[in-house]
């Protein structure tokens, strides 16, 4: 029989490799990081809801506004109120209307 060598491996002992004070440190530093930004995105999300209330308050006033000039233009056009104002302008009502022929008149063409 022939004799074999066989390596055994020495198990070193245990090293660190993190040390816990460090990882501790950085996470930390971590959740403080994460709660800043938290904090800043809430706040910005808080700023752009209040800025959108103001604009939707914005614009139901103009639409308000553009329902009520809608109704005065159609107040204002209404033939009642052009016959007043015809009036007031001393015009005189048409009772016969004359229609002049143009095929009895020259016209020059070009």
């Amino acid at each position: 029989m022939t004799k074999t060598k066989t390596k055994t491996w020495k198990i070193p002992k245990k090293e660190k490799f993190f040390r816990l004070p460090i990882l501790n440190r950085f996470l930390l530093c971590l959740i403080v990081i994460c709660g800043v930004f938290y904090m800043a995105l809430a706040n910005d999300i808080s700023i752009k809801g209040f800025v959108l209330s103001d604009f939707n308050i914005q614009l139901k006033e103009e639409q308000k506004k553009q329902e009520e000039l809608k109704i005065l233009s159609l107040n204002m056009q209404s033939m009642e109120n052009i016959e007043e104002r015809a009036k007031n302008l001393k015009m005189v009502k048409v009772d016969t209307i004359e229609y002049i022929d143009a095929n009895d008149l020259g016209v020059a063409l070009k």
